[in-house]
């Protein structure tokens, strides 16, 4: 197997097929209903918990796709270089998290850094697997496209439904501001902007943003040892829908 790459990169490129069929509608579809589900689930008082779900169903599809690139690096005797890129990954996560925790005080921003820093280091991961396997990156988009390009329309097609419903409740709620143009209503919640942003300068999550961003570098940490071989309506001003 090890000589030939031929067959080896044929797997790698059915395996990122089928994984991509599973995965990626999956977390499409999580990152979709995080909004109902933490508040079926959780109730109101997880709503902050919503972004972090979003950006942790991203999470979770871009590392899915790369995850059995390490299962290359070790086909072709190579394991060091996981090790290497786990250090990557250290390197560059560490100071990421630490400026999102500092600079925001959210662990919203947090979980997107590590959106961030996860598609930096997949694209890394998913270039040293090409020039190993003598594969060409475009092969990796044709497999992908139509999985990628299905999800984008469920994605598109619920974001739309998501903004009408979110309209049309900020037109209901007691409070809320609307004016008609061209016969489309525009609405936003009086005072619900600046009392969210004053709520979360009154609260910053600073223990559960250190908290995830330690347990975050204890399992990169962990790895490499084991390789080493809110409440109330928002609505755009700018939103539009009809009611």
């Amino acid at each position: 197997m090890r000589e030939d790459r031929s067959d080896l990169g044929r797997g790698f490129l059915t395996t990122l097929r089928y994984l991509g069929m599973l995965t990626v509608p999956m977390a499409v579809g999580l990152a979709l209903v995080a909004d109902p589900l933490v508040r079926t689930l959780f109730g109101e008082k997880w709503l902050e918990a919503i972004p972090v779900t979003t950006a942790i169903a991203v999470y979770t599809l871009i590392r899915s796709l790369y995850f059995s690139a390490g299962d290359v690096f070790k086909a072709q005797g190579r394991p060091e270089i996981v090790t290497r890129l786990h250090l990557l990954n250290l390197v560059v996560l560490v100071p990421a998290l630490w400026w999102a925790a500092v600079r925001f005080e959210s662990v919203v921003a947090v979980a997107w850094m590590q959106v961030a820093v996860v598609t930096v280091v997949g694209a890394v991961r998913m270039v040293v697997a090409a020039r190993l396997l003598n594969l060409r990156l475009g092969q990796f988009g044709r497999i992908l496209a139509p999985v990628l390009a299905g999800s984008a329309l469920m994605a598109a097609c619920g974001a739309s439904r998501a903004a009408a419903d979110g309209c049309r409740s900020a037109a209901a709620a007691p409070g809320a501001e609307c004016c008609r143009r061209a016969g489309v209503v525009h609405c936003r919640h009086v005072g619900a902007a600046a009392g969210g942003h004053a709520a979360r300068r009154a609260n910053p999550e600073n223990r559960a943003v250190a908290s995830l961003t330690i347990m975050r570098i204890l399992q990169i940490i962990d790895n490499l040892q084991l390789f080493g071989g809110r409440s109330g309506c928002r609505c755009c001003l700018r939103s539009r829908c009809s009611v």
